[in-house]
């Protein structure tokens, strides 16, 4: 909140001016989590539900060049 006069306090009117200030950048961020908090406390659910996850993606092992195509050709 924005820095007030000396011994100004709750029900004077810069104090007033100074919370609606402060409630009126809020917002927006309050707007924000109301459209899409709920996709992230699902996504949060989902990950937790899923359990842990290997560290490393496993790949298929790989044959080596020699036995493809060109093997074969000569």
């Amino acid at each position: 909140m924005a820095q007030l006069p000396e011994g100004t306090g709750p029900g004077s009117e810069a104090y007033d001016d100074a919370l609606d200030e402060h409630h009126a950048e809020s917002w927006s961020y309050l707007d924000d989590w109301a459209c899409h908090g709920r996709a992230i406390l699902d996504i949060q659910a989902a990950t937790r539900r899923a359990g842990p996850q290997p560290k490393r993606p496993r790949f298929p092992l790989l044959t080596s060049r020699h036995s493809g195509y060109r093997a074969t050709r000569r």
